[in-house]
């Protein structure tokens, strides 16, 4: 390998990760907005009441909390196929105050502030400087580079762990709830549709007593 084309490498590389990134980023507000809309759509019946006192024989109603993900779309569809209707099922999206800076992002959801930007950025820019001068250093530019781009990528982490954990110092972190699941059914589907919930990794359920 001709050493000189090797200073492009870091550049090359970790612009791509970091593009991807941001692009992911991206995509899951897309996906967070999308599925707000087809809840607030297709799962806000305006018939849908809740009533003040439980008589026997009346429907239960189960409470639960999901984030934005694919496994609310996935636990509603299969209560769908439970035999539990459209319209008894009530999902209201939440407004979110304010967000807690993640230090590393879920598979589901990113907040376009954490640990890859600075991190990237760094590996890049020590990576190439490593290169250079490991052009007059004893191991060459290639074993230098490698150990630029190291460097660069703990000291990016290392800022990013502390400046996360200096904003989450004044607010708890803790699970995001974006959206609250009802589900009205009968009292002998009720431990069905609570499993069914829990198993499509709900944050919490609950079961609305009114007697």
């Amino acid at each position: 390998m001709d050493m000189h084309w090797f200073l492009n490498i870091p550049s090359i590389y970790f612009f791509a990760i970091y593009d991807a990134y941001a692009n992911t980023v991206e995509n899951n507000k897309l996906f967070d907005w999308e599925l707000s809309k087809f809840l607030k759509t297709d799962y806000q019946d305006r018939n849908f009441k809740i009533p003040i006192n439980h008589i026997a024989g009346d429907p239960m109603y189960i409470f639960s909390t999901f984030e934005h993900s694919k496994y609310l779309e996935l636990a509603i569809t299969a209560v769908q196929m439970k035999g539990i209707k459209k319209e008894n099922i009530l999902a209201v999206p939440m407004d979110k105050r304010s967000e807690n800076i993640k230090l590393f992002d879920s598979i589901h959801g990113a907040d376009g502030v954490s640990t890859l930007d600075i991190a990237a950025l760094l590996a890049a820019f020590f990576g190439i400087f490593g290169s250079i001068y490991g052009f007059i250093l004893e191991w060459g530019p290639l074993f230098w580079g490698l150990i630029g781009i190291a460097i660069g990528m703990a000291l990016g982490l290392i800022i990013k762990f502390f400046t996360s954990k200096k904003y989450n110092n004044r607010q708890k972190c803790m699970n995001n709830t974006e959206v609250v699941l009802i589900v009205e059914c009968n009292e002998n589907q009720m431990e069905m549709v609570k499993d069914m919930l829990w198993s499509h990794h709900a944050f919490g359920v609950s079961k609305l007593d009114l007697n």
